[in-house]
């Protein structure tokens, strides 16, 4: 089950790249002082698409907050995003307001998204750690849908190629030995 794990994601990260891709990831924010962050890269100019579904994700009670920053945490703040009732906020299954939801134009480059619990600031992102909420009541798991041409994760295209073929690899060789 592990391979066929790899595999997946090998061909998700890898199919990223495509036109229009949606990548979707999920993390976990255990504690109202975590703050978790995702790098990824656009190819070309375009607009993003960055959807939280956290509110009630696997009983999550997480109210993200979520900042962008190009190209990490030390550089410049690019958007942000606590509750949003705006745009496609609800195509990832959203049912409250208290996720985060962003449609933004990038331009090609490296850039890096923060997510924590409220109220993160912009320099608790950029430290890595929300001081402003010292209370656990509020934490849970996070998917975050990534939607927009261009896009791809920091997992270059050759790792990705050689997970895939090591997955297909592993794949064959558990079928021969059912087979033996």
């Amino acid at each position: 089950m592990k391979l066929y794990k790899t595999l997946c994601a090998a061909l998700l990260l890898v199919g990223a790249s495509f036109a229009n891709a949606s990548v979707i990831l999920t993390g976990s924010i255990d504690t109202g002082s975590e703050v978790d962050y995702v790098s990824f890269s656009m190819t070309s100019d375009s607009f993003l698409e960055i959807n939280v579904l956290a509110r009630g994700f696997n009983g999550s009670r997480l109210d993200s907050y979520i900042y962008l920053y190009r190209p990490d945490v030390s550089g410049a703040l690019v958007g942000r995003n606590d509750d949003s009732r705006s745009g496609n906020w609800n195509a990832d299954g959203s049912t409250s307001g208290l996720d985060s939801y962003l449609n933004i134009f990038l331009t090609a480059g490296n850039y890096t998204l923060a997510i924590g619990d409220f109220f993160l600031s912009d320099t608790d992102a950029r430290d890595g750690f929300n001081e402003s909420n010292a209370s656990d009541t509020f934490v849970g798991a996070y998917q975050i849908t990534f939607t927009g041409n261009g896009f791809v994760t920091d997992v270059p295209a050759p790792i990705g190629l050689s997970l895939l073929g090591l997955g297909l690899l592993g794949f064959s060789v558990s079928r021969s030995r059912r087979k033996a």
